[in-house]
């Protein structure tokens, strides 16, 4: 019974298989694939571009989403080649802004299509396909009509490059020339411009670096000194130039005692200062330097990318004199000393030759005796004077208490706990907050 009953079952799942491999292969015969999308259209008349939409996935932009990948399909196809001619090529520029460039021109490209035509669709119920065509001779003349627009632009900033007198705008309509050729820099571009035969990008990328080349930065000193009489500060003036013509207006970047160069801008007069501040402990550079960053003047990458990047580029040496300090006491003189070296200034052995003279006053006092110890405190009162001997500052430790078996041992270990308090971020404090201005 159970053999017949499995025997049955088999033959209904038969039949059952094999209709439906027959509806399958109805629908098939109905709605077959065509052709084209299997292999694309080859001709030497027309671009052709493929593209499809997953119908489940893009239910309801699957048109346009089909159509922009047939688009993308014929920009591929038009060659982007770049001219042994070409500035691309003169410039030996290194494989990954060749590639760059190219790929940035292939989105040019695909903007510029018009003019296609819808040739076929197809679909079924999970697949959407379209088919482009272009054709290329209306394109090429399209290209060309554009390329011609884009070689009298360049001409006119460069006219007006020619009457400007200002650098900055004289610059910027470089710049402007050279960025309306972009597109077409990988042709040699060869026009007629004031009776001349010259290669158009060539020439706008020669006169931008003549431009940047002949920047210079100067200074009026070669060196500053930082100190206590300059309250560890100064101030440095750069001067920008053009062949000797001063430059308003226009960044440089300085770099001194930070991760990151600062960003500066030259006045109308060419100027550009700097203030130098300093904490004197600091392990600061022995240089200041500063350079005009290409990237600063030129935005687009793939232009700025035919350039060093820096010019203009001049040090300045930077000289960090330590401050001198006297200690005038009768007690703690090896420990007052070795907290003024820890603060990263100079002990002075004379208080004639230091710049800052501390006058120290102990006050100890006994306090009491408990069986055999002996209890003082200690009081510590500082005197701060400039080397014009002027009284700047007056600093009064609070008392603290020292015990020993004896009172002269309880003395000094009071004087001893006092002079903890006595920290070398206080030195340093006090050395930058006085110093003479």
């Amino acid at each position: 019974m159970l053999n017949r009953t499995s025997l049955y079952i088999s033959l209904v799942l038969l039949l059952f298989s094999c209709s439906s491999s027959k509806k399958t292969q109805e629908l098939a015969t109905e709605n077959p694939r065509p052709d084209w999308i299997m292999q694309k259209p080859i001709s030497s008349a027309y671009y052709y571009g493929l593209g499809n939409a997953n119908l489940r996935v893009h239910t309801t932009e699957f048109q346009s989403v089909a159509k922009n990948k047939a688009l993308e399909d014929m920009a591929s196809e038009i060659e982007v080649s770049i001219d042994a001619q070409s500035v691309l090529r003169q410039k030996e520029t290194n494989q990954s802004f060749i590639e760059n460039y190219e790929a940035t021109t292939k989105i040019d490209v695909r903007n510029n299509i018009q003019d296609y035509e819808a040739v076929e669709s197809w679909h079924n119920d999970s697949e959407y396909w379209v088919l482009y065509r272009l054709n290329k001779s209306e394109y090429k003349r399209l290209e060309q009509e554009r390329k011609n627009k884009a070689i009298s632009k360049s001409i006119h900033y460069l006219d007006l490059s020619d009457e400007e007198n200002d650098y900055k705008l004289n610059f910027e309509y470089l710049l402007q020339a050279l960025d309306a050729i972009k597109p077409y820099l990988n042709y040699p571009l060869e026009v007629e411009r004031n009776n001349e035969a010259l290669y158009l990008g060539n020439y706008i990328l020669s006169l931008i670096n003549n431009e940047l080349s002949e920047l210079k930065l100067s200074l009026s000193n070669k060196n500053v000194q930082l100190e206590w009489s300059n309250c560890f500060s100064s101030t440095i003036t750069y001067s920008l130039q053009h062949n000797n013509i001063p430059v308003a207006n226009m960044p440089i970047r300085v770099k001194f005692n930070s991760y990151a160069a600062q960003k500066l801008i030259a006045d109308n007069d060419g100027f550009i200062m700097y203030n130098i501040n300093a904490e004197y402990y600091e392990d600061l550079p022995d240089q200041i330097n500063a350079w005009i960053k290409t990237s600063d003047m030129i935005k687009d990458p793939i232009i700025a990318a035919f350039y060093e990047k820096e010019y203009g580029f001049i040090s300045l040496n930077v000289g960090i004199k330590k401050p001198t300090v006297y200690i005038n006491t009768t007690q703690g003189q090896g420990t007052l000393n070795k907290i003024v070296e820890k603060a990263k200034a100079k002990v002075s052995l004379n208080s004639e030759n230091a710049e800052i003279n501390i006058k120290v006053d102990f006050k100890v006092k006994p306090i009491g005796q408990v069986n055999d110890f002996y209890t003082s405190s200690c009081a510590i009162q500082m005197d701060i004077y400039d080397n014009n001997n002027t009284l700047i500052e007056q600093k009064i430790w609070p008392s603290v208490k020292g015990v020993h078996t004896d009172r002269m041992s309880a003395n000094n270990k009071a004087i001893e706990n006092a002079l903890k308090q006595v920290k070398y971020s206080w030195i340093q404090k006090l050395i930058m907050e006085h110093c003479n201005e």
